[in-house]
């Protein structure tokens, strides 16, 4: 428990700015949505850890065996997506994680998605850990993108199309 207090610690006073961005892809031929999130790997590592009280270490090539399930859960935990006004929480479906350096991308994706008219993004992902976190979000549909941008007290917006 020690060793995961000073891994916070040293997070918390190694990094300069705190931000993840999240890209939403309406893609209407196949009836989806297509979510992409990227975040700095040692900041999911330390929400993961506040959420489950597990240790997710996935620096320098390792895995660890519950990643997905870790990964997913609190994804989905900071994450809420509302569709036309309707949640789409027990629709979402998680692809996988792919390691980029010091950066971490997620893939998720909304299937049977036969009209978007509306989204409402709500994200208080790593916003209980970083005072000072930014989570940018952008939502292409209809050959246009819309931005959104959630920090402290703005966990939600609303984008209509």
């Amino acid at each position: 428990m020690l060793l995961s207090f000073i891994h916070i610690l040293l997070v918390l006073f190694l990094h300069n700015f705190y931000v993840s961005v999240t890209h939403i892809n309406y893609a209407a031929e196949q009836a989806e949505l297509q979510i992409t999130l990227k975040m700095f790997t040692d900041d999911l590592q330390v929400g993961v850890l506040e959420n489950t009280g597990e240790k997710l270490l996935l620096i320098n090539g390792t895995t660890h065996p519950k990643a997905d399930s870790l990964i997913f859960s609190y994804l989905m935990y900071c994450n809420g997506y509302f569709l036309n006004g309707k949640s789409e929480a027990e629709t979402v479906h998680y692809i996988g994680y792919e390691p980029d350096n010091e950066a971490i991308w997620c893939y998720m994706e909304i299937k049977n998605v036969s009209k978007l008219n509306q989204i409402k993004v709500q994200s208080t992902l790593l916003l209980s850990v970083f005072q000072k976190q930014s989570n940018l979000i952008f939502v292409k549909a209809f050959g246009k993108e819309k931005g959104i941008h959630l920090y402290g007290d703005k966990k939600n917006d609303t984008v209509t199309f």
